[in-house]
């Protein structure tokens, strides 16, 4: 189904607005994903530097939280839509980023125990924006590679089985999240395709109703003319026939003189 450029930038201001108002969820993920990274390097007791680290996820998603709250109280023209699109985009790469970079900072000079925590973190944060970014599948894998390829290159360092594994499941993880997005792609705009086939039967329907209710309204009016026509007919045919009849009682009474008249 081909659609307009109308309709492309209607779909386009459409996935923004679930984008902005799924944002709240994903603050809210990536906070508990950053509460168990704290709280991970507390019970580790990993350095200070990590600690900063597991911190700045956090912040990127208190920040962008803001952001949606201004998105939604604004309600931007379409003229806007394409700037608040790049604060969008540019929030979610920076919070990949974050996450890439603390899950990388945890492999390399943390604990095994830690670095395979965090890796289990960033999966998670990454799988749920898989969803969370229905349909927008350029910010959905770059998020998903600015988030765990950082983690599986630096789990490939340690040259170990542990750090082998770490990194497998990690590419795993990021092809997995690329596939997903395609296919929740496909999915989204399936549903927008059948919605507007829907939305296209629903006028097709409205018109013929349309077309429908005049008609009746046309055949109301003739048959109201019909009737207001056999109300006349008849009154003009009970007229003629009173006619007739004074007629007929005239001529009678010419006839009665006439015949007096020659009598």
């Amino acid at each position: 189904m081909d659609f307009t450029e109308t309709a492309l930038i209607r779909i386009g201001a459409r996935q923004l607005d679930r984008q902005f108002k799924l944002a709240p969820i994903e603050c809210a993920i990536n906070a508990i994903g950053a509460g168990l990274l704290l709280l991970a390097g507390w019970v580790f007791e990993v350095s200070p530097t990590a600690m900063l680290l597991s911190v700045l996820p956090l912040v990127i998603a208190f920040a962008r939280w803001i952001v949606s709250i201004l998105y939604g109280r604004t309600s931007p023209p379409s003229s806007a839509l394409s700037r608040w699109s790049v604060y969008f985009n540019f929030g979610a790469v920076i919070s990949a980023l974050s996450w890439g970079v603390a899950a990388a900072y945890v492999s390399l000079n943390e604990s095994a125990n830690a670095a395979a925590l965090a890796a289990v973190i960033i999966v998670i944060v990454a799988s749920s924006c898989v969803a969370l970014y229905a349909g927008a599948i350029k910010i959905t894998i770059a998020f998903a590679t600015f988030s765990l390829a950082p983690a599986a290159a630096a789990a490939a360092t340690h040259l170990d089985s542990t750090g082998i594994l770490v990194c497998a499941s990690l590419l795993a993880a990021l092809l997995s999240a690329v596939l997903g997005a395609f296919l929740v792609k496909r999915l989204v705009w399936d549903a927008i395709i059948s919605a507007s086939e829907n939305e296209q039967l629903t006028g097709h329907l409205d018109q013929r109703r349309t077309q429908v209710e005049k008609l009746n309204i046309a055949l109301k009016t003739t048959a109201d003319k019909r009737e207001q026509a056999e109300i006349t007919l008849r009154r003009t045919a009970a007229d003629l026939g009173l006619v007739q009849g004074k007629a007929k009682a005239l001529a009678d009474t010419f006839r009665a003189k006439s015949y007096l008249s020659n009598n």
